[in-house]
């Protein structure tokens, strides 16, 4: 399995990883995947500090032609997603296909700063980045696998935001799937769904996360009120 993505770049050098991709067979397709290959969906914050396959952590993109694709270092959060799929293929599930990774927004930066957030708010507010404000984005395959967490959602301009785009998924009759702490009906309406790392988790219940995480995709089931 691997990730695949591109980048691009605003006039003010801000980098964007504006498509992402797992291809679960493996291979180097490094094209934009056929709409009939894409299984499903992971909908995530941002890409956080992403980069092309064995780049340097202080100069990612010293040797990268932006708007290109290319193989994908894995982070943490990416590296739970391979193993809970890794498992599933030794059951012989999920053993091609590519499955769609997208976020909030595609500014890619894991320590937002207050000044980042003033100007995500402001490209939601006024609709006016195309690399990271996608209100109404098109969903190919059977199922969506929200995981934005929650402790980011906290401006009326985000929540509504993630609102319209949790409300489209449901539109298209996609299975809706998730990790929550709560109900349905609570969940869904405070948009409350765990991030894969689940953050200073002890090893019990990371454990836990990650067999939920299993089950999630072995039945294409939420799993809710997860302690």
């Amino acid at each position: 399995m691997k990730f695949f993505g591109k980048f691009e770049k605003n006039n003010q050098d801000k980098v964007y990883r504006t498509r992402t991709f797992l291809c679960l067979d493996g291979s180097s397709q490094l094209v934009e995947p056929n709409q009939s290959d894409i299984i499903g969906t992971i909908f995530m914050l941002n890409p956080g500090a992403s980069r092309p396959l064995g780049s340097e952590i202080d100069k990612p993109f010293k040797n990268y032609i932006f708007n290109a694709y290319t193989d994908l270092e894995a982070d943490a959060t990416m590296n739970v997603f391979l193993d809970t799929f890794n498992r599933l293929k030794n059951i012989e599930k999920y053993l091609n296909g590519v499955i769609e990774i997208k976020n909030l927004f595609n500014y890619r930066e894991s320590n937002l700063s207050s000044e980042d957030w003033r100007a995500v708010i402001s490209d939601i507010t006024n609709n006016s980045n195309t690399f990271n404000i996608n209100f109404s984005p098109t969903f190919e395959g059977d199922f969506v696998f929200f995981s934005w967490g929650s402790s980011k959602l906290k401006t009326k301009e985000i929540k509504e935001y993630s609102k319209q785009i949790f409300l489209k998924s449901k539109s298209e009759k996609k299975k809706v799937l998730y990790i929550s702490p709560n109900d349905i009906d609570k969940s869904e309406k405070l948009l409350s769904f765990y991030h894969p790392l689940g953050g200073q988790w002890k090893s019990d219940k990371r454990e836990r996360f990650n067999n939920s995480l299993y089950y999630i995709f072995d039945k294409l089931e939420p799993i809710i009120n997860f302690e």
